[in-house]
């Protein structure tokens, strides 16, 4: 029997607090389900998965403010048009006025990225597997045994 030595580079480096913006709208609490439901039916947010729909803000007093995503957004100047067909009946049924918001275009890797992510807009975090990393370029080395069958 051999035992082979294959090195998995690290992951790619990527840019720091990657962002990408999003048409959101401020809710009343009692409509957040409803439109949860609705929005992950017509227009779900498959590539930001790690990205909560639903922001709560906490103002003054005992207030707060519930924020929604609705869609991607397709550029700064289209906010109030421009979004799918579907979501623009939501808009226009709930009379939302929609603005545009940040998000961590990708889950957090650590929890101190997953912080500064959720100065933004919450995520959720997972933290890594773990694996043995090399010490000098953050490698990791996976070993086989191969029989001489």
């Amino acid at each position: 029997m051999v035992w082979e030595l294959i090195e998995v580079p690290g992951s790619p480096s990527r840019p720091q607090h990657s962002t990408v913006d999003v048409v959101a709208a401020n809710i009343v609490p009692n409509l957040a389900n409803a439109l949860i439901r609705q929005l992950n039916q017509v227009c779900p947010l498959e590539n930001l998965r790690h990205v909560k729909r639903v922001r709560r803000r906490v103002g003054c007093g005992e207030n707060s403010e519930l924020s929604i995503i609705l869609c991607l957004s397709t550029g700064p100047e289209n906010c109030s048009e421009g979004f799918p067909e579907e979501v623009q009946k939501i808009v226009d049924n709930y009379n939302l006025s929609p603005f545009i918001a940040r998000v961590a275009s990708c889950c957090a890797t650590s929890k101190e990225e997953w912080e500064e992510q959720c100065k933004l807009w919450p995520t959720s975090y997972h933290p890594p597997h773990e694996y043995v990393p090399s010490s000098h370029n953050g490698s990791c080395y996976l070993f086989f045994l191969f029989s001489g069958i």
